[in-house]
């Protein structure tokens, strides 16, 4: 077990520095034109040497933007104007709202299932007693059970 584990970590230490001598190595990208006008892209010259190549060098993937670069964002991304600002805040403000509405209509139905959840009389609109089975109470209990759970956090 222990050679097999030793093999291992020589292949995958291997394999690291495989990777990363090929990601250094590559620093320029040659472009040239075959003798039948197709266009080839290489990180190596090509190996005819009568071709006429152009070398480009790369830039580094994480290398940090210049000034001038920054400069060109900004000018791009510009700032949020007045407008954009009264929008998002809103937008935030009636997200707010309806968040608070929607608490409190989850408090509203806890309390609800918390009654329902034992022994219970049923009222109508007209404040009569409704004759409400156990089983349909069990029922109603669980499809509010279902709802807040849904809708609520």
């Amino acid at each position: 077990m222990a050679i097999k584990q030793r093999h291992y970590s020589h292949f995958l230490i291997t394999v690291i520095f495989l990777c990363l001598s090929t990601a250094i190595s590559a620093d320029s990208i040659y472009k040239w034109q075959d003798e039948n006008g197709k266009w080839h892209f290489s990180d190596k010259a090509p190996d005819n040497p009568a071709a006429a190549v152009e070398e480009a060098p790369l830039n580094s993937i994480n290398s940090t933007a210049t000034a001038k670069t920054n400069a060109e964002l900004k000018e791009v991304f510009t700032e949020e104007s007045k407008e954009e600002i009264e929008h998002r805040q809103q937008k935030q403000a009636a997200e707010d709202k309806r968040q608070a509405q929607l608490e409190r209509w989850c408090q509203q139905q806890r309390r609800r299932l918390s009654t329902m959840e034992g022994r219970v009389v049923f009222l109508d609109s007209n404040g009569k007693v409704m004759a409400v089975s156990e089983q349909e109470r069990i029922a109603r209990a669980a499809a509010l059970k279902n709802k807040i759970a849904k809708t609520c956090r």
